[in-house]
């Protein structure tokens, strides 16, 4: 290994024969340690990541005590007033309310959110959420004239509909609609009875990134401000657990209100979590207490794996579930769907990573289609194949006359423009920078990756797409203290606009190194420095378990990025490092 050869970052789950592609990484120190009048109260590890990120984090006091924050008056988002007018005249009438879900992690939150609020506040709740194979996304003529023959009166959508024009145009003749989304507006936007998306042109609303969850909450939010049944403020912080899982789940920003609702949400799963999130928490085996990795990577995962593997009405029942009884049986076959999603995703990406092999690997964008993958999986294909590959991807199952997929970016590329610049290919196509759904005929394949990978080309900056890596400071192994490492939780939730605490380790002494798991794909180092030796983890790196024995045995020194945490075992607390990047540390 020489200097400026990175550890491969491809976290795709590899297989174990295969060596990711070596992607090589930018690192930017931050600038200078705080001055010594910086949040002299905070410990010294924490005021170095503060120091790190001043120009986001605008008040520190408000940043780490979140929960405690005020949300922001949900009548200043525009048609809320209306849309909550016409919600109690439905409900103090006796109209049925029907909710029009999604599939996704987001969508059945949002669901669950107002479900719960509405049936708390006396309304005559149904729902309906599309199967992703047959029914597809957003909303449909078939959905809403279902749910008009069931008598609903009054439709809301969750997570979908501000693009859906003709769909909201032909709905049923007397069917009031409101539609409550997140997702980016097209130049024509729908024209429902009201319009809950703060991305919409003229909303003023002061926060723009709530996820579909949070809009559907900031609706619950202003009916209960008229009084209406049982809906108060214990209910209200009752769903932002769901609320916390759908902005998690949906890599929204996780900063202003965003962030004092997941911090909310989080104490509530510790305090009084909601059966179905207790049981996904038992049956899932995850640690307590929960914090948004856990979230991101565990929890929100099982709950997509209903949709992705079968009806996401399963993963809907369960967060509606008001006793462990209903739960836990639940629970039990959301942990079976995850299993098999795990598998299926595994041999999905080998036969994507066999054909980027045989066909070469393009400059701009990944595209591929392929009948082979199902709709449930394309989306974490294509997640998969830019962790790997540092490019965007654009995957598709294909039909027998139409493939739809999933996009998936990075820094710097929005993949709404890149649909918007085929849209004379395809038939359908909605979602946000990072990440979108489209559908296309068969016979405009060729058409739609040629010109995917055009407009990438076009964006692509001079030498690829940045892979920058923030570090927050440069620390020596004797600052990681368990105490030090527990206080970085005080700048939870992580996520999209606030990544976990990221530091820089140099010269340290590679002791040993092992590859653990069900298939030896991830690589465990015991690194030492100031007198101390410390566990490390590479999640998905065992491929390149010799290399790195071979570097032990001759005590080769690292340099090291990486994330700490408080590991807890049997009583005992250690800290243990989760690695990003790994350098041979300059001479």
């Amino acid at each position: 290994m020489t200097a400026g050869v990175t550890l491969p970052q491809a976290a795709t789950g590899s297989r174990a024969t295969g060596r990711p592609r070596r992607i090589p990484r930018e690192w930017q120190l931050a600038a200078a340690d705080p001055p010594k009048d910086f949040e002299a109260q905070a410990s010294p590890l924490l005021r170095r990541v503060l120091w790190s990120r001043r120009a986001v984090i605008v008040d520190t006091h408000d940043f780490l005590h979140a929960e405690e924050a005020h949300l922001h008056p949900p009548e200043m988002m525009m048609s809320l007033t209306p849309a909550v007018q016409m919600v109690s005249e439905a409900i103090q009438t006796g109209r049925r309310i029907a909710i029009f879900g999604d599939y996704d992690a987001d969508g059945v939150t949002a669901t669950a959110v107002l479900q719960r609020g509405l049936t708390a506040a006396g309304a005559d709740v149904v729902t309906y959420i599309p199967h992703r194979v047959n029914d597809g996304y957003g909303l449909s003529r078939e959905g809403l004239e279902e749910l008009h023959r069931q008598g609903a009166g009054l439709v809301i959508s969750c997570d979908c509909g501000t693009n859906s024009v003709d769909v909201v145009a032909q709905r049923p003749v007397g069917l009031q609609l409101i539609v409550t989304d997140h997702h980016l507006p097209a130049p024509e936007i729908a024209r429902p009875d009201a319009l809950l998306n703060p991305h919409q042109p003229g909303d003023v609303y002061p926060f723009k990134e709530l996820s579909g969850a949070g809009v559907a909450f900031k609706l619950v939010q202003g009916l209960e401000q008229t009084g209406l049944g049982g809906l108060d403020g214990a209910v209200l912080e009752q769903l932002t657990q769901l609320v916390a899982v759908g902005a998690i789940a949906d890599v929204v920003n996780l900063l202003d209100e965003n962030r004092t609702l997941v911090r909310r949400g989080l104490v509530e799963m510790e305090e009084r979590p909601l059966p179905g999130i207790r049981a996904l928490i038992e049956t899932g085996m995850l640690r307590r207490p929960l914090n948004s990795t856990a979230i991101g990577f565990q929890l929100a995962p099982r709950i997509n794996a209903a949709g992705r593997m079968d009806d996401a009405r399963l993963a809907l029942d369960l967060l509606l579930a008001d006793d462990m009884e209903v739960a836990r049986p639940l629970g039990e076959q959301m942990e079976s769907h995850n299993q098999s999603r795990r598998q299926a995703t595994d041999t999905a990406l080998s036969q994507a990573l066999e054909r980027l092999e045989e066909e070469g690997v393009p400059d701009s964008a990944i595209v591929l289609a392929d009948e082979r993958w199902s709709l449930g999986l394309v989306g974490l294909i294509a997640g998969r194949l830019v962790d790997a590959y540092n490019m965007p991807a654009f995957v598709l199952n294909r039909g027998e006359s139409e493939s739809r997929g999933s996009a998936r970016s990075v820094d710097g590329f929005n993949v709404v423009d890149a649909l918007t610049s085929c849209t004379g290919v395809l038939s359908r196509f909605g979602g946000h920078q990072a990440a979108a759904g489209f559908a296309c005929a068969d016979e405009d394949l060729p058409a739609l990756i040629n010109g995917l990978q055009e407009f990438a080309a076009g964006k692509r900056p001079e030498g690829g797409w940045s892979r920058v890596m923030p570090i927050d400071a440069e620390v020596g192994f004797d600052e990681l203290s368990t105490e030090a490492v527990e206080d970085l939780a005080l700048l939870e939730p992580f996520g999209q606009g606030n990544r976990p605490p990221r530091f820089c380790g140099r010269g340290l002494v590679l002791k040993a190194a092992t590859a653990f798991g069900g298939e030896r794909e991830h690589l465990k180092l015991w690194l030492g420095g100031s007198e101390r030796v410390i566990e490390s983890v590479a999640w998905r790196r065992g491929a390149y378990i010799d290399d790195y024995r071979r570097l032990a045995q001759r005590g080769q020194r690292l340099d090291v990025l990486f994330s700490p945490e408080v590991s807890r075992w049997d009583g005992e607390a250690t800290v243990r490092l989760e690695l990003e990047d790994v350098r041979a540390a300059a001479s």
